[in-house]
């Protein structure tokens, strides 16, 4: 089952702050949406009014057009995996997903071939009568979305699902958590503030700020074309590259006549030596080279722009091919591609 739910102006005060302010947002039948920003965006706040943990002060949470905003947590039918997995450690693993399904007085002999189905579906068959405190920390985390998922929930909500993780685990995990949630079809609502966490799991990714939604989009869409300069900076290494009239400092002309701040990804970024012949479509500046970096897959590179003054680029070679003899100091040629770019225009003064 999966359905779709909505926040229309959702607003909620806690003591002095405004941790939400005015959100309206809508998550389709089983689409994944990533909620994402800064500790304290608002973030927690509205996956809490989504579980009625939080009522909003103002505004209306629905699930399938019914208004279920004065309807508390145990009747929302919502699937759950907190951060710190909250398992039961008493209790086995086969106990512990059951236990959804025992408080909703499931009958016995259909519990356990749905325990028996639920771990299968997160590959821990073969650990039901294991103690959680045995198990790695991946391992519980499958436990936990097993038991947020047996009892086939309306909805999961999922908040900072693999922050407990370390990065190796957390990476594979992602995929796993998207898999499984495509699998099920179901309606998925995940709180993160790791970027990449995001853009790998998610449909469509909310990004937050001071208790409002900046931008929603796609993950392409909103990393390639961010609406706001915070946007653009919080997603990802961006360089903001001034443009005047349609006019890149340093680069060129880019076909319009828009002014305001250019978002370069460093992996749009190329350096070229002198004499290389350029392809249609490339903007070309001088730059002098301030600093490299290796870090493993790439090369990351700091250079500043002859002219104008003041502008600096990061630049993500990849492979490292062709980079013998550049070092700090040495002059060279930066191509980009006109079509990577996305002009974020100016705001207007305020009078």
């Amino acid at each position: 089952m999966s359905i779709r739910a909505r926040i229309t102006d959702g607003s909620v005060r806690l003591g002095s702050v405004q941790a939400l302010d005015r959100v309206s947002l809508a998550v389709e039948p089983g689409q994944f949406l990533a909620l994402l920003g800064p500790s304290g965006s608002g973030k927690t706040t509205t996956l809490n009014v989504l579980a009625g943990f939080v009522t909003p002060d103002s505004g209306t949470v629905t699930f399938d057009g019914s208004d279920v905003t004065a309807l508390p947590p145990h009747r929302r039918d919502l699937g759950i995996v907190f951060q710190g997995y909250a398992l039961f450690p008493h209790m086995t693993v086969a106990e512990n997903v059951g236990f959804p399904l025992r408080m909703r007085k499931v009958p016995r002999s259909d519990r356990s071939t749905r325990v028996r189905e639920g771990l299968a579906l997160v590959g821990l068959e073969e650990h039901a009568d294991r103690a959680v405190a045995t198990l790695s920390g991946g391992q519980r985390q499958r436990v936990a979305l097993a038991r947020a998922i047996v009892f086939e929930p309306r909805m999961l909500l999922l908040d900072e699902p693999l922050a407990a993780l370390d990065k190796q685990l957390r990476d594979a995990m992602q995929l796993e958590l998207r898999r499984l949630q495509q699998r099920v079809g179901i309606t998925a609502v995940a709180v993160t503030h790791d970027q990449v966490e995001a853009l790998t799991m998610a449909d469509m990714v909310a990004v937050m700020r001071d208790g409002r939604i900046e931008q929603i989009g796609s993950p392409r869409d909103v990393y390639m074309r961010p609406a706001t300069l915070f946007v653009a900076d919080f997603l990802g290494e961006a360089n903001l590259v001034p443009v005047e009239r349609g006019q890149l400092a340093g680069f060129g002309r880019l076909g319009h006549d828009r002014t305001g701040q250019a978002v370069v990804r460093p992996e749009h970024v190329t350096l070229h030596r002198d004499g290389d012949a350029a392809e249609d479509g490339e903007l070309r500046a001088r730059a002098a080279v301030e600093e490299i970096s290796f870090q493993g897959s790439r090369t990351r590179i700091r250079a500043r722009l002859l002219a104008p003054a003041g502008v600096e680029l990061t630049l993500a070679e990849v492979p490292l091919a062709g980079l013998e003899g550049v070092a700090p100091g040495r002059e060279v040629e930066l191509r980009l591609d006109a079509r990577d770019i996305h002009v974020i225009a100016a705001q207007p003064s305020a009078s």
